[in-house]
């Protein structure tokens, strides 16, 4: 009677699935470098925060000096394999009044703690930050 020919092995439809494949693969590998690069980012921008905020705590407390802050600051840089950053603080001295904000940043280029799959954040510099006062 009637002989039905599946879709799939037409003569027309051969090929479809290389023609898919040759226009979405470029898109789905750029779009999964993309998310890679992009979490890379923010994990170390969330490190860097969470570092100045153990070197603001040390100095904020009582006796905390601004060298204690940087040892801190630089111990866990190099715990978290971050290369390049800079530590900054408040300078503060023994006479430093109970009360008076302390900051801590602390900055790291992209660059130099990328896994080099993408060259979207190369130029960045990311910078984290965190205040308190001194007890």
């Amino acid at each position: 009677m009637f002989s039905r020919r599946s879709v799939a092995s037409s003569p027309v439809r051969r090929g479809t699935a290389t023609v898919e494949l040759a226009v979405c693969l470029p898109v789905m590998v750029l779009v999964t470098l993309g998310a890679i690069e992009s979490t890379n980012a923010i994990y170390l921008k969330q490190s860097l925060t969470s570092i100045a905020y153990e070197g603001v705590r040390i100095a904020s407390g009582a006796g905390g000096t601004t060298s204690d802050a940087q040892q801190v600051c630089q111990t866990m840089l190099a715990a978290r394999n971050i290369r390049g950053a800079t530590v900054t603080c408040t300078a503060i001295t023994s006479g430093t009044s109970p009360g008076t904000p302390i900051t801590v940043n602390v900055s790291a280029s992209v660059a130099n703690n990328s896994l080099g799959v993408s060259r979207v954040f190369r130029s960045t510099t990311l910078t984290g930050s965190a205040t308190m006062p001194r007890l």
